[in-house]
């Protein structure tokens, strides 16, 4: 259906923008950045997760939530060094 061919063109287009991006990097002389899905498996203590799940059960967010906000603080402090 339509639907199926608008998926097609899509992959297209997105291989020939890759193409692009890669082909201009080795011109340039630089490595691409590899994307990255947005997902990570952590592991952590059973006593760890019990208490990051203890801990947002009061705040009403998420154990995903509280890890980002975590890092991004981690990693804001590590920039201000």
């Amino acid at each position: 259906g339509k639907g199926c061919a608008v998926f097609h063109d899509n992959i297209g287009f997105r291989s020939r923008l890759i193409d692009s991006y890669l082909e201009g990097c080795k011109a340039d002389g630089v490595e691409p950045v590899k994307p990255y899905s947005g997902k990570l498996n952590l592991r952590m203590s059973s006593e760890l997760h019990s208490r990051v799940a203890a801990f947002v059960a009061t705040t009403g967010t998420t154990i995903n939530d509280f890890i980002n906000r975590a890092i991004t603080n981690e990693l804001k402090k590590a920039a201000a060094l």
